[in-house]
């Protein structure tokens, strides 16, 4: 490596090709580069010349680098690597494409859909880092970017601080570290998103925060990113900073329906109640928070929008609307959101088969009424739209489908003749078609947490459950072993919500089992006649099908150490056999395929999907 410039004032980092200054502000510059070993676009931080000499600016980056390099979460950007070199250092991070939710929110207004989904990934990342003892304190809109797949990022840990935070102060005092940074009236974050308590201090009042007000803080921040991302204005809009201050002092926001009718009355209550001047009063942490704002957006869906939303016809509508009155007149009421059955998604000919959602709200599932079994995509966001089959050739008769974590690329199963599996990669923005990611292996899973993949591979005939990282190149011996006296098949790993266990069908007994994810322990959950098995994604409860009991998803609560897993049942549809089935990322809906099958008709399937209560 050398310290010398490069091009204009572009620094020279050994291995690293500097593309543009990206962003500049403060004591740091910010560079979009490539890694020119790894083959990819990376963002590199940096100190300004004039912030070196500086031992706060130095404290701070030294910070953010140490934060970010603790947080594990697909709504913080990742950090790959330091870099020290005479005297100055750099971060290197992961290149976010997309906008920043400044220019989403200056760009119009966000879909009421959107804007939903993308406070709730906020608030998920937010929950996450408190979670960890980090406060931000600097959550605003130019703080956080939106990938072009609805992938929400939060950006720019400066000013973020541990709880507890013994390695990177004097003292261990959150309270005497933010009133460092906070003394001599210099206020934290930007203006336009600070909590009343902290505008009071840069107005005079020295009582640093402790933890509990430091949350408290990055609540009122939230409340105010949540308004604007519902609204598309600010709460508080002062033309100079002391009219700013005041309102936020003082000022009530403008009521967010007058703004935009559309937002339910619940979906407010949530935001204004972080917005309320006394942090005693807000949400006592980000995680309560969310679950309120999940809870709302659930309340403000009128039950009959999935309805008409499907209803082709006069005579259909006039039949829900007598049936409503009907039952409204004998002293009932239509709580579910959606008839007993589920919303039914696709009505193709022929059987659609393994529907996956991804944080796009984009369905995936296959369909087989076009010849060979292929991949059908469906876009819930969008009332009618259409199914659409992208792929002209899969490369084989395809068996199921997941998503990457991001939701920018579909990993599916193919057959060859034979019936050897191969996993593919398909990369949906990339005009090329998917490529082998794994031969030799089928149903594909990947960790909570990003990092690794479980999947089944075939050995000697038979199939067995491994582990990889999640390109597929570190690949581990596998961690289920059979009896030679009872060959078989171990298929459908999925994981827990804590990545600590895997569960699986075994066959041909058709049991569901689980495994530690370091093969450490394993053990039967159920008894013969039970497949298909799939983890909550937010509970560590498993779901599974039996075929003898057609129309009910079955569970258990799994709790390591137990023996005995009592199981329970849960009835959806109408009797018909469920072939498949999965949840939203979110855990609040679950996606089912049907089918019908008889000697006298080709058979038939369809995909639904009912809302999940907590």
């Amino acid at each position: 490596m050398t310290g010398e410039e490069g091009m204009g004032d572009f620094p020279r980092i050994e291995g690293f090709r500097i593309l543009a200054r990206i962003g500049s502000g403060g004591w740091g510059d910010v560079f979009k580069a490539r890694d020119l070993q790894l083959d990819r676009m990376v963002v590199i931080k940096t100190i300004r010349k004039e912030g070196l000499g500086n031992p706060e600016v130095w404290a701070r980056f030294h910070r953010e680098a140490w934060l970010l390099a603790k947080l594990q979460h697909e709504g913080i950007v990742d950090v790959y690597k330091i870099i020290r070199q005479r005297g100055q250092l750099f971060i290197v991070m992961e290149f976010v494409e997309g906008e920043t939710l400044k220019e989403r929110i200056e760009g119009g207004p966000i879909p009421y859909a959107e804007a939903c989904r993308i406070a709730c990934d906020i608030l998920s990342a937010v929950a996450f880092i408190h979670e960890q003892g980090i406060v931000h304190r600097d959550i605003k809109p130019a703080n956080i970017m939106v990938t072009p797949s609805g992938t929400v990022k939060l950006l720019d840990f400066g000013l973020a601080k541990m709880l507890i935070d013994s390695e990177l102060a004097e003292t261990t005092d959150l309270e005497a570290t933010i009133h460092q940074i906070t003394r001599a009236g210099s206020l934290i974050g930007t203006m336009a998103y600070i909590a009343p308590e902290m505008a009071r201090r840069g107005e005079g009042e020295s009582d640093p925060p402790h933890a509990r007000s430091a949350i408290a803080s990055d609540i009122f921040s939230l409340g105010i990113v949540l308004y604007e991302i519902f609204t598309g204005r600010r709460p508080f809009q002062g033309e100079t900073a002391w009219a700013l201050v005041s309102e936020i002092l003082e000022a009530s926001p403008p009521p967010m329906r007058e703004l935009r009718p559309e937002v339910p009355e619940s979906v407010e209550r949530v935001i204004l109640q972080a917005l309320h001047k006394d942090p005693q009063r807000r949400f006592a942490t980000v995680g309560e928070m969310r679950v309120a704002l999940e809870e709302a957006i659930g309340q403000g869906k009128r039950w009959y929008a999935p309805l008409l939303s499907r209803l082709h016809t006069l005579r259909n509508a006039v039949i829900y609307l007598v049936l409503f009155l009907g039952l409204f007149l004998f002293g009932y009421w239509l709580m579910p959101s959606v008839p007993p059955e589920g919303e039914r998604l696709t009505t193709i000919a022929g059987m659609e088969l393994f529907p996956r959602v991804n944080r796009k709200n984009l369905l995936a599932f296959v369909v087989s009424d076009r010849g060979l079994p292929t991949i059908g995509l469906l876009d819930l966001s969008l009332p009618f739209a259409p199914v659409r089959f992208p792929l002209e050739d899969p490369g084989g008769t395809v068996e199921g489908v997941t998503w990457s974590p991001d939701g920018e690329c579909l990993y599916f199963t193919t057959h060859d003749t034979l019936g050897h599996p191969t996993i593919r990669q398909w990369r949906l923005a990339d005009p090329q078609p998917p490529r082998i990611f794994l031969s030799g292996a089928r149903d594909l899973a990947f960790s909570h947490d990003g990092k690794r993949i479980a999947f089944s591979e075939e050995v000697a005939g038979h199939f067995c459950i491994a582990l990889s990282t999640i390109d597929g190149d570190q690949k581990a011996p596998c961690i289920t072993k059979r009896p030679i006296d009872r060959p078989g098949e171990d298929l459908f790993p999925d994981w827990s919500p804590d990545d600590r266990w895997i569960v699986f069908e075994r066959r041909p007994e058709q049991e569901i089992w689980v495994i530690a994810a370091d093969g450490s322990r394993e053990g039967r959950l159920t008894e013969q006649g039970s497949i298909s098995p799939k983890w909550h994604p937010k509970r560590k409860r498993v779901y599974f099908l039996r075929p003898d009991t057609p129309g009910i998803l079955w569970y258990l609560d799994f709790l390591p150490g137990q023996d005995d897993f009592p199981r329970h049942r849960m009835k959806i549809g109408q009797g018909d056999p469920i072939h498949s089935f999965s949840f939203s990322p979110d855990g609040r809906r679950i996606f089912y395929a049907t089918y019908h099958d008889s000697s006298s008709s080709p058979p038939q399937g369809s995909i639904f999907v009912l809302p999940l209560g907590r």
